[in-house]
């Protein structure tokens, strides 16, 4: 399933959100990293578009694949166990790689989830894209 058309380029993109059950993804490369912008709502429905970007990721070149991958889930609305399952999967392949995955978890709608599950210890969770990137130099 692809992802909901972006933004008009003359909107201003932190103040754009996806219509309710979408999701946007923006993909860009910063210092050594990749990082996935998520917006919108991580569930059933969406985390096979999320799945995809993983796979692009990972099925690229050896040393993309060796890139760190950061979720940046800052503009996240609801994330379901669909989504958690992206982020497991994403971690298991960085670990395949020999590649670390973070997670940007600044909202409680993202933080709450993986805390009540127990995935607390499996993902390294960041609080701002900043500390990511901070982490992977």
């Amino acid at each position: 399933m692809p992802a909901a058309d972006p933004p008009a380029r003359d909107s201003d993109p932190s103040t754009v959100q996806p219509p309710i059950g979408e999701l946007w993804v923006d993909v860009r490369t910063v210092g050594v990293g990749t990082v996935l912008a998520v917006r919108g709502e991580i569930d059933m429905r969406t985390a096979p578009t999320l799945a995809e970007y993983v796979n692009r990721h990972f099925d690229g070149t050896a040393d993309a694949a060796r890139r760190p991958l950061v979720f940046d889930l800052t503009e996240v609305a609801f994330l379901g166990s669909a989504g958690l399952g992206v982020l497991l999967a994403a971690r298991q392949r960085a670990i395949a790689e020999d590649a670390t995955v973070w997670v940007v978890a600044a909202s409680r709608a993202v933080s709450r989830p993986i805390q009540v599950t127990g995935l607390t210890g499996l993902l390294n969770l960041v609080s701002d894209l900043a500390s990511a990137l901070d982490a992977m130099a």
